[in-house]
């Protein structure tokens, strides 16, 4: 971030995880929640990206998936349909395109 304040930039915006908090049992999320607190101690008025997943051309999860429902002809229900996804494209640019409004 101190790059960033370097280079003057005003405004942030930041991919985190769905379900970043800082007591969740999960490390990667306590990380991506205490990600999400550096950045807006630097950057008040970041904007705080929570995406699910993030898929693309070459990802290994929803790619899998694609191939499985081709095979099997049926597509598998994640957590037995409870699952809670908002997957996100990112293309090679980076997935600031996304937040556009």
């Amino acid at each position: 971030m101190q790059a960033a304040r370097e280079t003057g930039t005003t405004r942030l915006i930041h991919v985190s995880a769905m379900g970043a908090k800082h007591d969740s049992p999960s490390e990667f999320l306590r990380t991506k929640a205490a990600g999400e607190k550096a950045v807006l101690q630097e950057f008040p008025n970041a904007t705080i990206l929570r995406p699910s997943y993030m898929f693309g051309s070459e990802d290994n999860f929803l790619n899998t998936l694609a191939t499985v429902a081709r095979s099997l002809h049926v597509m598998p229900l994640l957590s037995g349909g409870t699952a809670r996804m908002q997957p996100v494209y990112v293309s090679v640019s980076p997935p600031s395109h996304a937040c556009r409004r």
